[in-house]
């Protein structure tokens, strides 16, 4: 998530001085830097908090992922306590539609070119737990993400990637429109 982040805000910012200021609109619900306004979760924070930006190739999904994410049980993992008045649901039912890796691999590439990829299914508590950036290259989607295994962005063939990644049920992917 930093990586695309970052990734956005650079893409946003016509100087180094706005650069900061579009990184925390990004990541933070109305721009407001703390733990409680912190988008942690993408289906229910990140994506709704950033429609201005993002929004979502629903019309190529071809499934639903349904989860019950527990920000209150999250908040007391970090340490953090969940104020009931914040406004925020303490666990909140989420039905996300995500297109297949099948589904994926017959799109045309240049539908997927300067695209966020975020892929889902692999945990039951959570509908996201990667993303990372699609480029169209020579006819191929690539995939640009912050691999925890090689600790360095990577670049590779999408299809490869959800080799790799069998367990993912699909992903959502959404055009930046800014």
């Amino acid at each position: 998530m930093t990586y695309v982040e970052t990734c956005l805000a650079l893409a946003l910012s016509d100087s180094a001085d706005s650069i900061l200021g579009n990184l925390d609109r990004i990541r933070y619900r109305n721009g407001i830097v703390d733990f409680e306004h912190r988008n942690h979760f993408v289906s229910i924070d990140w994506l709704p908090n950033n429609s201005w930006l993002l929004h979502p190739l629903e019309e190529s999904a071809d499934s639903v992922i349904e989860r019950n994410i527990d920000r209150a049980g999250f908040f007391e993992k970090q340490g953090r306590v969940f104020r009931e008045n914040s406004g925020l649901p303490a666990v909140q039912s989420v039905k996300s539609k995500i297109i297949t890796p099948l589904r994926i691999g017959e799109m045309p590439p240049q539908k997927l070119d300067s695209t966020i990829i975020m892929f889902a299914g692999k945990l039951d508590w959570l509908v996201v737990s990667h993303m990372g950036l699609l480029f169209e290259e020579d006819g191929e989607v690539l995939l640009y993400h912050a691999s925890s295994v090689s600790r360095k962005i990577v670049r590779l063939p999408l299809g490869e990637y959800f080799a790799i990644n069998f367990s993912l049920k699909g992903a959502i992917v959404a055009e930046i429109s800014a």
